[in-house]
């Protein structure tokens, strides 16, 4: 889309690099803005988890990092419209090595310069899904229409 890049279609994927969560971003974050026991330092037994997990948030926030970085950056974004749904399937734990995946599920006509993308995301961890998020995006129209 920027410099010559073909236009988005549906069907359109992209696999980020890794990212590693620490116990101490995790904990970190959690204390800042999700203070529940479950994702701070809780004693054993006092959790239904192994360890601590990561606030869904802090997942939602490496997810957008991930993809900010390595994917929308290279596409002429100009916000993002809303979320439409955010599953957390799985616990995110420390230590965890997350990717991401983003999918192009439909492509809008233009309209005043505009058009809406959504796109379907996954953070994965070792290939299986840990959080899924739809997303509607509002970018730039930079080619023709006949182009789309």
């Amino acid at each position: 889309m920027f410099d010559g890049e073909p236009p988005l279609r549906a069907g359109q994927i992209w696999m980020t690099g890794a990212y590693h969560v620490s116990r101490e971003e995790m904990v970190g974050f959690a204390r800042q803005w999700d203070p529940l026991p479950i994702h701070l330092e809780a004693p054993p037994g006092e959790s239904p988890f192994a360890d601590v997990i990561a606030s869904g948030l802090l997942s939602l926030a490496v997810f957008q990092r991930l993809v900010a970085v390595e994917v929308y950056g290279s596409l002429p974004i100009v916000a993002a419209r809303g979320l439409r749904s955010v599953r957390f399937l799985q616990p995110v734990y420390p230590d965890d090595e997350l990717t991401a995946r983003v999918e192009v599920v439909g492509v809008a006509p233009p309209s005043r310069g505009r058009r809406e993308v959504e796109v379907a995301g996954t953070l994965l961890r070792g290939g299986s899904a840990v959080m899924t998020v739809a997303v509607d995006l509002v970018m730039a129209h930079t080619m023709p229409e006949s182009d789309i």
